[in-house]
């Protein structure tokens, strides 16, 4: 991923807290993020660890996350047919 630097004063954004993303949202829907220094750092290590290559535990799809998420909400949902998830 490239980096560009853009100066303060060309832009007008909320200050950075720490632990904390801002999403920047055109039309509804997410056009940039702002994250502080030290997250921007860490990313940053990350990237020239890996490099192209994504951990799997990174890369996770929507429906494994999907899955995830109604595992842990400990709620009953309809019955999930899992030879039909499996078949794929």
């Amino acid at each position: 991923m490239k980096t560009r630097t853009v100066a303060a004063n060309d832009v007008r954004i909320p200050d950075p807290v720490s632990g904390e993303v801002v999403v920047v949202e055109r039309y509804g829907r997410p056009y940039a993020a702002i994250i502080d220094t030290d997250a921007l750092d860490m990313f940053l290590r990350m990237q020239a660890v890996f490099g192209e290559h994504v951990p799997h535990e990174m890369g996770v799809s929507d429906l494994e996350l999907t899955v995830h998420r109604l595992a842990e909400s400990g709620e009953d949902t309809e019955e999930f047919d899992y030879a039909a998830f499996l078949a794929r």
